[in-house]
């Protein structure tokens, strides 16, 4: 939880603040970094000479990668006229890519044009579905919708089949299925 690089002599805080964050799994960023002394003090006593390093980030990540830089920033000016100084730390945060949900193959629906026997059988096949599921049909639009896209889906799976993705468009088909 703490770094190579801390400030100071320890007293009842810094137990209390190591104790804290060895209890919540927390990494005090502070000592992780060399720094300068101008860059180490957080708070300036009003005698000029007292300087102390109390304001610190924690946090549960340990990649050092995360955190690029942490200082202090002494020309920054808080509203409140404290003797504090302004605390920075870099982050370098790598946003991930949604994951993609697998979609479903399209059917072949150039060869359900191209073929009148496989339009019959399929047409057959869609009746006999609605005829099966129609007087069940529930009352909420969505179920509704899912069970017609069902119907609509599974027939097409059965008789037509998934389409044959074609990598080179300029062939045509027949090329295609020559090779």
């Amino acid at each position: 939880m703490l770094g190579l690089f801390g400030s100071g002599s320890p007293n009842d805080n810094t137990d209390r603040m190591t104790t804290y964050s060895g209890m919540h799994d927390h990494t005090v960023l502070g000592s992780w970094f060399r720094r300068l002394d101008v860059r180490r003090w957080t708070w300036y006593s009003n005698d000029g000479f007292t300087k102390k390093e109390i304001d610190h980030f924690l946090t549960r990540q340990r990649d050092r990668g995360l955190i690029k830089s942490y200082r202090t920033v002494r020309s920054a000016e808080s509203p409140a006229n404290s003797d504090h100084v302004l605390l920075v730390a870099e982050l370098s945060l790598t946003l991930l890519k949604p994951r993609k949900t697998p979609s479903l193959p399209w059917p072949d629906v150039a060869r359900l044009v191209q073929d009148a026997e496989l339009q019959d059988l399929y047409n057959i096949t869609v009746q006999n579905k609605f005829a099966s599921s129609l007087g069940v049909l529930p009352d909420d639009l969505e179920e509704s919708w899912t069970s017609f896209l069902h119907v609509i889906r599974s027939s097409a799976e059965e008789v037509i089949g998934p389409a044959r993705r074609v990598r080179i468009p300029w062939l045509s088909t027949d090329t295609i299925a020559f090779l």
